[in-house]
């Protein structure tokens, strides 16, 4: 047989440590970096921002894993011998006859098979699925500064922070009425996420909500 008893038991070792270790330090890193990211998804609806988080981290956790699988492989084995050590595992396997170097080449054998993964994904998934992890890193094409637009007739004034040109679309938008139709100075607000010029230049809000002030 190839692969013994012993193989089998080594490999199985060094896979649990190195998947403890991957899942770790990745997801650590995945929220670490949440945090320090998470303001730039601001800029979506908020009925996107969840999509948008979960296909950002899911196109760049393997670019992630590249960056961690050398340093995950060096804690796998570490941990994996220190165990077999630990528990007094290494001696009655010399004992039996088995070398430490088979012990250890098996060891080697997957982090070969690692490093295979990781030239994998270097070399294939990125330059193959490159137009997908721009997409979700991109930020959505819109004039970012914010704009007012004169009142009309009725004492309206509307302000938008950022229009999308793809959607035809205001974002961020709030309507002030200067003053009522009776005349008097009693100002009324509406805010809305988005907004859309329909027909008749008639303007559909979307969650929007009116206060008085």
């Amino acid at each position: 047989m190839i692969f013994c008893r012993i193989d089998r038991y080594v490999i199985k070792s060094f896979l649990a440590w190195f998947g403890v270790s991957l899942v770790g330090l990745v997801g650590f890193y995945l929220v670490v970096d949440l945090f320090t990211r998470l303001y730039k998804f601001f800029d979506y609806d908020r009925s996107e921002i969840i999509q948008r988080v979960l296909a950002y981290y899911l196109w760049h956790t393997p670019f992630y894993m590249t960056e961690f699988l050398p340093l995950v492989t060096l804690m796998g084995a570490m941990f994996a011998l220190a165990r077999m050590g630990k528990s007094n595992e290494l001696v009655p396997i010399m004992g039996s006859g088995i070398s430490l170097y088979r012990v250890v080449g098996n060891i080697f054998l997957m982090a070969a098979l690692v490093m295979g993964l990781m030239y994998g994904l270097q070399e294939w998934f990125m330059p193959t699925f490159a137009d997908k992890i721009v997409s979700a890193t991109s930020k959505p094409k819109e004039a970012h500064s914010a704009r007012d637009l004169l009142p009309d007739d009725r004492g309206h004034l509307l302000h938008y922070r950022s229009y999308d040109p793809a959607a035809q679309e205001m974002r961020g938008v709030t309507i002030t009425r200067i003053k009522s139709e009776k005349g008097y100075g009693e100002s009324k607000y509406i805010y809305a996420d988005r907004a859309r010029w329909g027909r008749a230049t008639a303007l559909t809000l979307k969650d929007g909500r009116r206060l008085w002030g």
